[in-house]
């Protein structure tokens, strides 16, 4: 084979893999963005129904949870309490009451948004609002559980920033733009984690049984267990499994022991 021919040919294998490295990325963009867009577009149906408290708590049974947050760390642990209970900081300047950190509780869902919408959904419309949020505010939301809860679903999503997250429920559906998810849980069926750009690292007991599948652009897998792998699945222990799918475009993918 001449020269001409084989540069000919790296570059059609050249194209050939970014052209597949592209659809992986705008497959995995997709999920994201599917779930974060809530908040990217600051918009949510009802807002008169959320109240304002930047630290508080409620003592009604919750089994559902709903986060989302736009600029600042999320950190999820269980604690020494009868309820659940959560907190705000603002690491920059102090936010309007707009600002401030809103939420409701309703059909044993505590939803906790950012801060009040700039838009208002109502079906297919949606509302421009007076307010236009502060997104450049750097706020960390603190949440405390009380110890030995299980929870049916949680739902968390963010644009910049790390989730730190110590819960058990039985379906989480985790998603970031800019930013890692560390995970600890002893006990769940399903968990969806997705980023960007960053780090998915889970933490699971050595005596479950786990079944992640993993998507990737860019980034390597790391595992501390004994698994055995088929094409991009992971799997250790035998069944039932913890079912946990992972989607990265930049960024490390690390299935570790919880001790």
């Amino acid at each position: 084979m001449d020269r001409s021919k084989k540069i000919l040919l790296i570059v059609i294998i050249i194209l050939i893999v970014c052209f597949f490295a592209m659809r992986g990325c705008v497959h995995i963009v997709g999920k994201v963005m599917n779930k974060v867009m809530p908040a990217t577009s600051l918009s949510y149906d009802h807002p008169e129904r959320y109240s304002i408290d930047s630290i508080g708590g409620t003592t009604l049974p919750i089994t559902d949870i709903e986060v989302e947050w736009i600029n600042g760390d999320i950190h999820i642990s269980y604690g020494d309490i009868d309820s659940i209970s959560w907190c705000e900081i603002y690491t920059d300047g102090t936010p309007s009451v707009e600002d401030r950190l809103h939420y409701y509780i309703e059909d044993n869902t505590l939803a906790i948004r950012y801060c009040a919408p700039h838009f208002e959904d109502q079906g297919h419309l949606r509302t421009f609002l007076k307010h236009r949020p502060n997104k450049s505010l750097h706020k960390e939301l603190t949440i405390i559980l009380p110890r030995g809860a299980y929870y049916n679903n949680v739902e968390i999503s963010g644009i910049n920033g790390n989730h730190f997250l110590d819960i058990d429920a039985c379906e989480m559906d985790l998603s970031m733009i800019n930013g890692s998810i560390t995970l600890s849980t002893r006990q769940s069926d399903n968990i969806q984690m997705q980023t960007i750009n960053g780090n998915l690292t889970i933490f699971a007991p050595d005596t479950s049984s786990i079944q992640v599948t993993t998507d990737k652009v860019n980034g390597a897998v790391y595992t501390e267990w004994p698994c055995s792998q088929q094409d991009n699945i992971y799997t250790c222990g035998v069944a039932p499994y913890m079912r946990v799918d992972m989607d990265v475009i930049n960024g490390n993918m690390n299935i570790l022991k919880l001790k």
